[in-house]
C-alpha cells in the first residue's frame, strides 16, 4: 500500500508536469510568432569607449501580437548560472532597475504597439557585453497566461585593434579618393588654362585682323580721295569728237566758231592759271586707235563680281560720292526748271538730263554695293558671335566642373574620423611613458599618421593592463 505522503508527492508532480506542458506550449507558440523585437544601438560597441549603449524591447509595429493584454516587460542577461533580471516594467508600477549605472525608460500605459522597455549604459562596461533576452508576459484572448519572447541579441566587444584597422582602412580610402580628386582637378585646371590660351590666341588673331582691316580701310580711303580729285578735276587724255548736225548747233558766248568747227571753252577749273581744256565737236583725225584697247585692259582689271567690288571699296568714300550725286541731282532738277522757262533750251535740258541720269545710275550702283556690304558684315558678325557663344559655353562648363571638384575636395578635407573622438594621453607623456618598441620616435616624430597609430596601440596596451 502507498503511504499518504507518497500519494501527495505523486499528485503534486502530475500537477507541476501539466503546468509546465501548458507554459511550454504557450512559450513555443510565442517564440514562433513574436510581435516584439529586441535591438541595441550603436552597431559597434567597444568596452570603455562607446557611449550611450541602448538596449530596447518594443513592438515591431507590423506583426499582430498573440497577447491581448500585457502585464509586464522584462530584460534579462545570460550568465553562467542562468538568466539574470536587469530591468522590469509592470503595468501597475514604475520601471525597476536591478543593476547599477543603468538608466531605464518604459511605457505600458498605451496600446500594445506603443509599449516598450529601454535601458541605457552611459558608457560600455564589462557588464554591457553579453546575450540578452526580452520577456513580455500577459494574457491572450482566452485569458490564458502567455509569454511573447523575441529573438535573442548579443552585444559583442569590438577590440581597439579592430577599430584601428577599420579606421586606418577608411582613412586610406579617403586619402586615395582625395588624391584622385586632386589629379582630376589638375587635369581640369590644365584644360581650363589651355582653353584660356586658345581664347587669347583667337582674340589676338581677331585684333590683328581688325587692325589690318582698318589699315586697308585707310588705304582705300586715301586712294578714293586721290581718284575723286583726279576724276572730277581733269579730263582724260585723248581726243573727243561729236558729229556736227546740219541744224541746231549751239550758239553762245562759250562756243567759238573756227572754220566750221565749234569749240567749247572749259570753265570748270577754279584757278585762272590752269590751262583751259577744249572739247572738239568734230572728230579729230589725229586720234589713235590704241585708246579703246587701253580701256578694255582697264575693264579687265576691275572686279568681275559686285560682291568683291563692294568688299574692296571704301564705305565712307561711297557715302560721300552718294551725297555728291544727290546734290548734283538736286541742282540738275533746279537747273532744268529754270531752263524750261527760257525759249529754245531743249538741247541744254537734254544735256543736263543726260548728266543727271548718269549720276542716278551711279547712285543705284552704290546702293547695291551697300546692300552687298551689309550682308557680308552681317554674315561675319553671326560667325564671330557663334564662335564666342561656343567658347562662352565651354568656359561655363569648365567653371561648373571646377566648382564641383572644389566642393568635393572641401567635403573630403572636412571629414572627421572616429579616432579623433578617443581621448588619448598627450604626446609628451606618450613619448615619456611608452616603450620605444611602440613609440618608435625615429619614425613617429616626422610622420603624424604613424604617430597616431602608435598612440592608439599604446592606449590599447594600457586598457589591457
Amino acid at each position: 500500500m502507498f503511504r499518504p505522503s507518497t500519494l501527495i508527492h505523486l499528485f503534486c508532480g502530475i500537477a507541476i508536469t501539466l503546468v509546465l506542458l501548458i507554459l511550454s506550449s504557450n512559450l513555443s507558440h510565442a517564440y514562433l510568432h513574436s510581435a516584439f523585437t529586441l535591438t541595441f544601438t550603436p552597431e559597434h560597441v567597444t568596452r570603455g569607449v562607446t557611449q550611450n549603449v541602448t538596449l530596447r524591447c518594443a513592438h515591431d509595429g507590423r506583426t499582430r501580437s498573440l497577447l491581448n493584454e500585457v502585464a509586464r516587460i522584462r530584460l534579462l542577461r545570460k550568465t553562467g548560472k542562468g538568466w539574470r533580471l536587469i530591468a522590469e516594467k509592470k503595468v501597475w508600477a514604475d520601471a525597476e532597475v536591478k543593476e547599477q549605472g543603468v538608466t531605464v525608460s518604459a511605457s505600458t500605459s498605451a496600446g500594445i504597439q506603443s509599449m516598450f522597455l529601454e535601458i541605457t549604459w552611459p558608457i560600455a562596461v564589462d557588464r554591457t557585453i553579453g546575450v540578452y533576452r526580452c520577456d513580455v508576459l500577459g494574457f491572450d484572448k482566452e485569458d490564458r497566461s502567455a509569454v511573447d519572447t523575441p529573438a535573442l541579441v548579443e552585444i559583442t566587444d569590438v577590440y581597439v585593434s579592430d577599430l584601428i584597422d577599420m579606421l586606418t582602412q577608411t582613412k586610406q580610402e579617403l586619402v586615395n579618393e582625395l588624391q584622385d580628386a586632386r589629379k582630376r582637378e589638375d587635369k581640369t585646371t590644365k584644360k581650363i588654362y589651355e582653353t584660356i590660351d586658345s581664347l587669347n590666341e583667337n582674340f589676338t588673331f581677331l585684333n590683328n585682323e581688325i587692325t589690318r582691316m582698318y589699315a586697308d580701310f585707310d588705304s582705300l580711303k586715301s586712294e578714293m580721295r586721290i581718284l575723286e580729285d583726279n576724276i572730277f578735276a581733269f579730263w582724260l587724255g585723248g581726243a573727243y569728237a561729236l558729229l556736227q548736225p546740219a541744224t541746231g548747233c549751239p550758239r553762245g558766248s562759250s562756243f567759238l566758231d573756227q572754220g566750221g568747227s565749234y569749240f567749247k571753252i572749259h570753265t570748270e577749273s577754279s584757278s585762272d592759271s590752269e590751262v583751259k581744256k577744249r572739247r572738239s565737236l568734230k572728230p579729230d583725225p589725229s586720234a589713235g586707235v590704241s585708246e579703246p584697247k587701253k580701256l578694255k585692259a582697264e575693264e579687265k582689271s576691275m572686279p568681275v563680281a559686285e560682291e568683291e567690288e563692294a568688299l574692296q571699296r571704301d564705305p565712307l568714300s561711297d557715302l560721300k560720292s552718294f551725297q555728291a550725286s544727290c546734290d548734283f541731282l538736286k541742282a540738275s532738277i533746279k537747273n532744268i526748271k529754270q531752263l524750261k522757262a527760257k525759249p529754245n533750251s531743249s538741247a541744254e535740258i537734254t544735256a543736263v538730263r543726260t548728266d543727271a541720269t548718269i549720276h542716278f545710275i551711279h547712285m543705284k550702283k552704290l546702293n547695291r554695293l551697300s546692300h552687298f556690304r551689309c550682308r557680308k558684315v552681317r554674315e561675319t558678325t553671326n560667325e564671330a558671335k557663334h564662335k564666342i557663344d561656343q567658347c562662352h559655353l565651354q568656359l561655363q562648363n569648365l567653371l561648373y566642373e571646377a566648382m564641383h571638384l572644389e566642393k568635393e575636395i572641401t567635403k573630403c578635407m572636412e571629414f572627421k574620423s572616429k579616432d579623433e573622438e578617443i581621448e588619448l594621453i598627450p604626446v609628451d607623456e606618450f613619448y615619456k611613458d611608452a616603450p620605444e618598441t611602440i613609440s618608435k620616435p625615429d619614425v613617429t616624430r616626422s610622420d603624424e599618421h604613424q604617430q597616431m597609430l602608435s598612440r592608439l596601440e599604446w592606449e590599447l596596451e594600457q586598457r589591457k593592463q
